[in-house]
């Protein structure tokens, strides 16, 4: 066992070292704060800088604390962030430029550092169910901030959305029929492979949710599917909702899921990939 010396340095690293040019992609790069061996510090709290250059735009920056005031947005076009357990958070979106993008971390005297995402056209299968996906950090609580929200102070979490009883939409259409899609609980889900038994979240069933919590899995008429992506605009304008809890098989998050939810404080990933 090493025990950490004083803050040095600071280290980057990306959940992914290539990203798709459509303008919706995102990149979560963490930085942790090491002293002069490289040691993580897990007791740091230094403030962090984030600058970036190229092919891309920083979105959010956060750290995992769930009292924190820090700003989710830049001020005046700065951004930046305080360590919390030695960890920070930036989280960038690319342009539609195919290119590479540089993130610089720097934080008073600590040595700096510098993480580059290449940036390419989006390939036509990046997934195990034949779509593209945006991978969170694993099992780290980050009060994530939607690019599309206006970020204010917190919330308050009342009125969960919970999995519950099945209802069917009503029938009518062929795909229907073909139940391509169903409503349970809170959600309205959509099938991707009826063979891999995979669904997305469509949308929310009543738009004045305020807390929505989406499974790993969902049961209907007896068959289990795997939750594993959360479809374009399926919060889109759900003007209540302040909290969203993604179940650790989601793997996917479409463009403007959370568009327009201006009360959207914290979004909590339990992805494990």
């Amino acid at each position: 066992m090493v025990t950490a010396g004083k803050e040095a340095k600071l280290k980057g690293s990306a959940d992914r070292s290539v990203i798709a040019s459509d303008g919706s992609d995102l990149s979560y790069i963490t930085i942790d704060v090491t002293d002069g061996d490289d040691n993580f510090v897990p007791t740091a709290s230094n403030k962090i800088n984030f600058d970036i250059s190229g092919d891309g735009e920083i979105v959010g920056v956060d750290n995992g604390n769930p009292i924190s005031r820090e700003r989710y947005k830049d001020k005046k076009g700065s951004w930046s962030r305080s360590a919390f357990n030695g960890k920070a958070l930036v989280i960038v979106r690319s342009t539609k430029e195919a290119g590479s993008f540089t993130i610089t971390a720097t934080s008073g005297d600590l040595e700096a550092c510098s993480v580059t995402v290449n940036t390419e056209p989006r390939a036509a299968d990046l997934s195990e169910d034949g779509t593209d996906t945006v991978q969170p950090p694993a099992d780290q609580s980050f009060n994530t901030p939607d690019p599309g929200a206006d970020m204010g102070t917190q919330g308050q979490n009342t009125g969960v959305a919970n999995p519950g009883s099945d209802t069917q939409v009503p029938s009518g259409s062929a795909k229907e029929k073909t139940k391509s899609q169903f409503t349970k609980g809170a959600f309205i889900y959509k099938v991707i492979s009826a063979g891999k038994k995979t669904v997305q979240i469509k949308s929310l069933a009543k738009k004045n949710t305020k807390k929505a919590v989406i499974p790993a899995t969902v049961n209907y008429k007896g068959i289990t599917h795997k939750v594993t992506a959360i479809g374009k605009k399926a919060f889109n304008k759900c003007k209540k909702l302040n909290t969203v809890i993604i179940g650790k098989n989601v793997t996917k998050i479409q463009a403007s899921a959370f568009y327009s939810c201006k009360k959207l404080r914290r979004i909590t990933l339990k992805s494990k990939k």
